[in-house]
């Protein structure tokens, strides 16, 4: 096939199609919500704020719990009287063939 019958082939499929269009009533209930004013989801400030108070509780219970966590490691590291030294111990290998 060369690309004048690929073309034609291609307009043919294309004749049948209609433009789609919107159902019945939905400018007039896009029309109705503008001119009510709620154009906004069906969210309430309530549960906004809950929401953020719940957020904001979860995040301060986090940083609190590392805090503490990070406190009470340096508070062990120091109170300690050992004196030793962070040292790496590499694993020794056995070479023999």
């Amino acid at each position: 096939m060369d690309k004048s019958n690929k073309l034609e082939l291609l307009v043919k499929s294309v004749k049948g199609l209609k433009k789609a269009e919107p159902g019945p009533f939905l400018f007039e209930k896009i029309k109705n919500k503008i001119e009510s004013g709620n154009l906004s989801q069906n969210y309430s400030n309530e549960s906004n704020t809950n929401v953020f108070w719940l957020w904001t509780l979860g995040i301060s219970l986090i940083i609190t719990v590392n805090v503490l966590i990070i406190s009470n490691k340096e508070s062990d590291s120091f109170t300690s009287n050992s004196t030793e030294l962070i040292s790496i111990n590499y694993p020794k290998f056995n070479y023999s063939y």
